[in-house]
């Protein structure tokens, strides 16, 4: 998985779907992208309520703040549908999930508000290469330390899952699959093409504002010429759910299963040449998007991205937990 998603939070073209190639596949697939299908994208963007991305997508800050202090629960009824989980099993998932947000909020959030303050200074007066380099180095290391959390949480309810459960989530796999086929890759090229372009741009001027037509070309053409790896990524992650289910099938320890999350969701483990040298190609077309989008704002489209920033940073600040502090949450 790409380890781009933080940057969602300062530079609206890096997140979800924009351009698609370089998005975050668990952030895609129920909205486009070059492919990541089931259980991936159910548990990452799961990650994604617990952190910075999905409040960059919340209005107010009493809405990012229900999502922190109730993020275990709605991440237990987001995956019950996949797991089938019982009611033991959602109250430990709902601990662990718990105790995971609570070291976030202790231990993480201050560097990435602190991160995304970074950003707002270096935006102010215009985006330079080593800046840029700065940000995105910043970037995956708060990603990689989220992701690898993340596999910690979900790895022990996953080794817990009866015979039952384990069939169950393999139809629902196969259903979520199966509808990701006939809405991603039934479709021709240029389809898909256009409808990730479109979302670029909405996505665009959501943190700028208004584009002019320049930009907006400029925005659309990146994004089409974008490469296409709708089936690549699709295969990879089919390939990575058959090996989970093997090893939940087979009894696997849950260090095992917690590494073959890891390799999959961070690390991209058994992925293909093609795969592997798209990551560099990506991160170098994006700083070249960042870079041309960023010298081609205007006063009022940099102010308003400014506003954006800095409002959900004073909006996470105080999230912030003291040492013996914990998080109150919704009971079921």
């Amino acid at each position: 998985m790409r380890p781009l998603v933080t940057f969602a939070c300062c530079y609206p073209w890096l997140c979800t779907e924009l351009p698609a190639s370089i998005s975050p596949p668990w952030l895609r697939a129920r909205h486009g992208g070059n492919g990541a299908c089931g259980l991936r994208t159910s548990y990452l963007r799961l990650l994604v309520i617990c952190g910075v991305a999905l409040a960059c997508m919340l209005a107010g800050c009493s809405k990012v703040r229900l999502v922190y202090n109730n993020a275990d629960w709605l991440v237990v009824t987001y995956v019950k549908g996949y797991l089938d989980l019982t009611s033991q099993q959602k109250k430990q998932l709902r601990t662990e999930l718990r105790q995971a947000l609570n070291q976030y909020r202790h231990e993480d959030l201050r560097s990435t508000v602190a991160f995304m303050r970074t950003v707002g200074k270096y935006a102010a007066d215009g985006l330079t290469e080593p800046e840029l380099d700065e940000l995105i180095n910043t970037l995956m290391r708060l990603y990689e330390t989220g992701v690898a959390k993340a596999a910690s949480v979900f790895a022990p309810t996953m080794v817990d899952l009866s015979a039952a459960q384990i069939a169950h989530l393999y139809r629902e796999l196969a259903h979520y699959n199966r509808d990701y086929r006939e809405k991603y890759l039934a479709i021709s090229l240029s389809e898909r093409q256009d409808e990730r372009a479109i979302r670029a741009v909405t996505y665009v001027e959501k943190w700028t504002g208004e584009l002019s037509r320049a930009q907006r070309d400029m925005v659309l053409g990146i994004s089409r010429s974008s490469p296409d790896l709708f089936q690549t990524w699709y295969d990879y992650d089919i390939a990575m759910q058959r090996e989970l289910l093997k090893l939940l099938r087979a009894g696997a320890p849950v260090d095992e299963v917690q590494a073959h999350l890891t390799g999959w969701w961070l690390l991209q483990s058994g992925r293909g040449t093609e795969l592997a040298q798209q990551k560099e190609r990506l991160i170098r077309g994006m700083r070249m998007f960042v870079h041309a989008l960023d010298s081609s704002f205007t006063p009022e489209q940099r102010e308003h991205l400014l506003r954006r920033i800095f409002a959900l940073a004073d909006e996470l600040e105080p999230l912030f937990l003291g040492p013996e502090t914990t998080v109150a949450t919704v009971t079921s």
